[in-house]
């Protein structure tokens, strides 16, 4: 019984010894499969600005973020990014940056860094806008009406010269000419002159106004089930009345409430020879016919 115990015992160690050997085993492999984390690399190109002047850059340059595979890849690279900053920053009012590259090695890397000092900020300077055809004309409602447009100008004196606020301001400026009379005005001239002393953006407009419009007759396209009065009766206008904006608007937003058309549009032609009676051009897609049950099956 004794010998019993003791060959128990035996196998008892045996098993454990087993055991802890399997478990040194898988710990050793699991430690030779462990992912191994390759160092570093520094990269290849950095860049050197001011908070808001490196936010800016960085939302359309994109740096590598490894190394150059071949020293033309570089040079063309580093090239055109010393051409392209400067363009960048003249969009922002920038017109004089100091774009500058120097060359360090880090871990048999070499690593260029791009310095660029913006240079001052050019502000919007004088402001003329001029204007010509009929709204020119020695009226005292145009004179209010170009001093209102005038006024209105986004662009003011000592404001940062930005491409795109210059181009959105000329587009409002338009769009208020065009609000009523003068459905074809356009800007003829613009030009922003930079005067790098006085870090000065000069900014010069001409806007022909053309001859004022008069609605016309209705012309309706895409009507098949229904009759033109449903549509005429609707006009917030009448013909021969001086062409607004904001008549066919809405007249459009009143068509697209009724439940009988999908689509609307309402158009004039700007063609300057029609502009004594320029014709209101409604076009529209019918909706679908709907079917409403009600008690013992009426349909409609």
């Amino acid at each position: 019984m004794f010998s019993n115990a003791c060959k128990a015992a035996h196998r008892v160690v045996r098993w454990q010894l087993v055991m802890m050997s399997f478990i040194i085993l898988m710990h050793n492999t699991a430690l030779a499969i462990l992912p191994f984390d390759a160092p570093t690399l520094p990269p290849p190109v950095i860049l050197s600005a001011s908070d808001d002047i490196q936010k800016f850059l960085l939302k359309y340059v994109k740096l590598p973020a490894e190394p150059f595979s071949d020293s033309s890849t570089e040079k063309t690279f580093l090239y055109q990014l010393q051409r392209e900053i400067p363009s960048l920053l003249a969009t922002e009012g920038y017109f004089s940056p100091r774009v500058t590259v120097s060359h360090h090695v880090l871990d048999d890397i070499v690593q260029h860094e791009i310095e660029v000092d913006a240079g001052p900020l050019t502000r919007v300077g004088e402001v003329s806008i001029t204007f010509q055809g009929d709204i020119a004309q020695d009226n005292e409602t145009y004179r209010k009406r170009i001093e209102h447009i005038r006024e209105s100008w986004s662009l003011k004196h000592d404001a940062p010269f930005r491409s795109s606020d210059w181009e959105q301001a000329k587009s409002a400026l338009l769009a208020t000419v065009t609000e009523e009379d003068f459905a074809s005005a356009q800007i003829v001239s613009s030009q922003a002159s930079v005067d790098p002393e006085h870090v000065r953006a000069n900014l010069v407009l001409v806007i022909d106004s053309g001859p004022v419009f008069y609605l016309g007759d209705i012309h309706i396209e895409g009507l098949e089930r229904y009759d033109q009065s449903m549509i005429r009766n609707l006009a917030p206008f009448k013909t021969g009345d001086a062409y607004r904006r904001e008549a066919l608007q809405l007249y459009q937003i009143a068509l697209q409430k009724a439940p009988q058309f999908g689509t609307v549009s309402v158009t004039i032609s700007t063609d300057i020879a029609g502009h004594a009676s320029t014709p209101v051009q409604v076009s529209v897609t019918e909706a679908q016919s709907q079917r409403f049950a009600f008690g013992a099956g009426y349909s409609a």
